[in-house]
């Protein structure tokens, strides 16, 4: 039978007695033995792939201060990628190396064989998915990519909204090229009329997220833009072979600032539209000959051949308009040959009939 002392009276007394027979002291209940806790491998690997871009299975296996780092630095998705790995490690580990490294040499359960081809499968996939997606981001013919890396951790952002909404709106310019190509095969290639212009700011106002809508068209050239919002670039579709091929791009005029754009529009600071044109004319040689001709009267034989100075206001956008149709703008440069001379006189006979 084995005894003890009481810790009242200090006398000898049986080690089962909750009460010493001496003294009647009350004896404190006698001291379970330590059991060590020990690290799951199963639990390790499960922590691991599911949380391990937190480090969760840092603080459960140890040190605690990788752990930490792990919950410093995951929004750069370093830690993701290399808990991936540790989660392979975890998931081949034998048991001796296992028990040697977390648990001072006790054998513990293994991991079952289908835990971890589940545990292996999913952290593969996963692995190829997520690298697949960070070469898409970094590709060298992509823009700001580091905008687009906060893209998708940050999806709400003002700047992602506005990245998003753009794709969108991209291919709702797509889809009103239609518009922009009809008029140019039936005016060859004439300026947009006000008809046209509403038709294209209801088609593409369809989408709520634009707010204004911009377009052009002279002769095989033509672009639609859309605005978005004031403090983001402008999003164009151009075309300069009379809507066969088309290209996006998103136009910075106004320096906005961060400048992201959507994959398929690369971003530039100018949008290069050519002159207006009259004919065969740019429209500041048409409004040049206007100026010449009902001002200093040098492409006519005399003064007196008009009438009055309103006579030569009111005739002489007919001449240039007959004349842009007839001559290159080469032979209208000052002084004019007298061949180009008698075919202006003809037409302004045939303008004031």
């Amino acid at each position: 039978m084995s005894t003890l002392f009481c810790r009242s009276c200090g006398k000898n007394m049986p080690a089962s007695a909750s009460v010493c027979p001496h003294c009647d002291a009350t004896q404190p209940p006698p001291a379970q033995p330590f059991v060590p806790t020990y690290k799951s491998q199963t639990t390790a690997a499960m922590l691991s792939a599911f949380l391990g871009g937190l480090g969760i299975h840092r603080f459960y296996l140890g040190p605690t201060w990788t752990g930490v780092l792990y919950l410093l630095f995951f929004w750069t998705g370093i830690p993701l990628f290399l808990a991936f790995g540790e989660t392979l490690l975890i998931a081949g580990s034998r048991q001796q190396r296992w028990a040697k490294k977390y648990n001072k040499g006790v054998i513990t359960p293994p991991l079952k064989p289908w835990m971890k081809f589940l545990i292996v499968s999913i952290t593969t996939f996963l692995s190829i998915t997520i690298g697949l997606a960070v070469i898409k981001i970094f590709n060298p013919k992509f823009e700001n990519k580091l905008v687009r890396l906060r893209y998708i951790l940050t999806p709400l952002s003002p700047d992602s909204i506005w990245l998003h909404q753009a794709t969108e709106a991209h291919v709702s310019l797509k889809q009103a090229r239609h518009i922009i190509i009809k008029h140019m095969l039936e005016t060859s290639g004439a300026p947009l009329t006000p008809e046209v212009m509403e038709l294209l700011n209801k088609t593409l106002k369809l989408n709520p997220d634009i707010e204004s809508v911009d377009a052009y068209v002279q002769d095989s050239y033509a672009d639609i833009g859309v605005k978005l919002n004031l403090r983001y670039p402008t999003l164009y579709l151009i075309t300069t072979n009379n809507g066969s091929t088309w290209n996006c791009i998103t136009v910075n005029n106004e320096a906005a600032e961060p400048s992201i754009t959507p994959k398929e529009c690369p971003l530039t600071h100018t949008l290069k539209r050519p002159a207006p044109r009259v004919g065969q004319w740019p429209a500041t040689a048409y409004n040049y000959f206007i100026s010449q001709c009902a001002g200093r009267n040098s492409y006519f034989e005399s003064v007196e051949s008009f009438d009055s100075i309103e006579h030569r206001i009111a005739i002489c956008p007919c001449i240039a308009d007959r004349a842009a149709q007839e001559l290159p703008e080469s032979e209208i440069a000052t002084p004019i040959t007298s061949n180009t001379r008698q075919i202006l006189e003809i037409i302004k006979d045939e303008c004031e009939r």
